[in-house]
């Protein structure tokens, strides 16, 4: 699957470098540290096939940033992984926001596989 662009919304740094390094073996990984810098990047006319959010981030940035994504009809809107340590606790609010809910920590050769997956529905 060459040229998949994947924007990777995760806080914490040590753990956002070893995940898009991960990944970068497989997709065009673009990092961002906050809902604020993804949204800038998105904004920037840079187009991504998926967007894979942790939505552990403080503030539940990752969901405030897909409801913003929603709202203005982007279409990554529709296609994000969402991953979080409690995805049981989390089912009501991220029910109808994401394609593929995870959860973290997970496997790369998980992520690897949903992410295709969902990419192959743009």
């Amino acid at each position: 699957m060459p040229d998949v662009r994947v924007l990777l919304l995760e806080p914490d740094a040590l753990q956002r470098r070893a995940i898009a390094r991960a990944l970068g073996d497989h997709f065009d990984v673009t990092q961002a540290p906050d809902a604020i810098r993804a949204l800038e990047l998105i904004l920037d006319s840079r187009r991504f096939d998926v967007m894979v959010a942790s939505v552990d981030a403080p503030l539940l940035e990752g969901l405030a940033l897909i409801d913003r994504l929603r709202k203005d009809r982007n279409a990554l809107a529709g296609r994000c992984v969402v991953v979080s340590s409690d995805p049981d606790g989390m089912r009501g609010q991220l029910r109808d926001r994401a394609l593929e809910v995870l959860q973290g920590p997970v496997r790369i050769e998980t992520l690897v596989e949903v992410v295709k997956r969902t990419a192959d529905r743009s």
